[in-house]
């Protein structure tokens, strides 16, 4: 939502209301990371270079291994580029 001004998401959250799509008054932002939380439970950011896990996210045992397992394999990388 790094792209979504918060202008942006309530002219969103009019437009989808007085078509029916949402209710009237909703709050878009909170609505949608709501959303996002529950159905995500974690991204790679290419700006950072980096895994995110989302906070609060269910069940993120699998994903902190996964995690591991992928920030120890770009070492491997980096360091086998490197040498």
């Amino acid at each position: 939502m790094r792209d979504y001004t918060d202008n942006r998401l309530e002219a969103d959250a009019v437009a989808g209301a007085l078509t029916g799509l949402f209710p009237a008054g909703l709050d878009l932002k909170a609505a949608s990371l709501k959303l996002l939380k529950s159905q995500v439970a974690g991204f790679y950011d290419p700006h950072g270079k980096e895994m995110v896990l989302v906070e609060g996210g269910d069940d993120l045992g699998h994903l902190e291994q996964r995690r591991a397992v992928h920030d120890s394999t770009r070492r491997r990388r980096r360091d086998a580029a490197r040498a």
